[in-house]
């Protein structure tokens, strides 16, 4: 199924074969924060006793675009997580993978329509495809994991994208499951931070795409009050072609 709804994306969006470097913008800002939209009462920190398996945490993503996105179609989302350097990565945090401790406990959502919104202005309609990509760890060492994922809209969709506005983007639902008890993961209470590393903002062809490479990110914190994320992994400009390869 994650397959599925990423190629559609990809396929919708007529986004396969994109190779051009995209252009980068600067004057721009990804944000990450538990519950809401960082500038309307979200938090960048997060704890929880670690005490119960129902239940879920909300990571909501959000952006203030660059100037000049006249025809917006999809959205390429990186994000970079760590634990502390002497820990290799924890157990509650293993999604996706197979034979990972808590496989199916991460999940994204991109449509808002249904319901209120996270408090600032909702990006996508009820048309948008698309998933999560992947969730790589260890990723170059032990204790970093990465986080990609894509959202594409059909090329009759493509709209302009106000720089005067911060869109709510995604949510991220961690699930509680596997935490106490037979078959608990362990790791509940490790530290972890994550940043924003790298958002393209994707026009149709001959239009021109957009690139934020995490310059001024904000970090979530979880289990901890300081913020101990180093600099991010620098990321590759990948192609849409590139991110097509990994769900094959």
């Amino acid at each position: 199924m994650r397959h599925f709804l990423i190629a559609a994306a990809l396929a919708a969006a007529g986004l396969a074969g994109i190779a051009a470097a995209p252009s980068v913008a600067r004057a721009t800002q990804g944000m990450l924060a538990w519950d809401r939209c960082l500038l309307e009462s979200g938090t960048v920190t997060k704890t929880f006793a670690c005490d119960t398996n129902t239940g879920s945490e909300t990571i909501v993503g959000s952006f203030v675009p660059p100037a000049g996105i006249e025809q917006f179609q999809a959205l390429e989302i990186t994000i970079d997580l760590m634990t502390n350097q002497e820990s290799s990565w924890p157990n509650w945090w293993a999604f996706r993978n197979a034979g990972t401790c808590r496989t199916s406990a991460l999940t994204m959502q991109w449509n808002f329509q249904q319901g209120d919104g996270y408090g600032c202005t909702k990006l996508w309609g009820g048309e948008a495809l698309g998933g999560i990509a992947s969730f790589q760890f260890p990723y170059f060492v032990g204790y970093r994991a990465r986080f990609s994922a894509v959202v594409a809209v059909p090329p009759q969709s493509a709209r302009p994208l106000s720089a005067d506005t911060t869109y709510d983007a995604f949510t991220l639902a961690i699930d509680h499951a596997k935490t106490v008890g037979d078959g608990a993961c362990s790791g509940c209470d490790a530290p972890v931070c994550a940043t924003v590393t790298k958002l393209v903002w994707t026009q149709p062809v001959g239009v021109g795409d957009f690139l934020w490479d995490g310059g001024g990110q904000s970090l979530l914190l979880w289990q901890s009050s300081v913020p101990t994320c180093p600099a991010s992994i620098p990321t590759r400009h990948a192609t849409w072609g590139a991110l097509k390869s990994l769900y094959r």
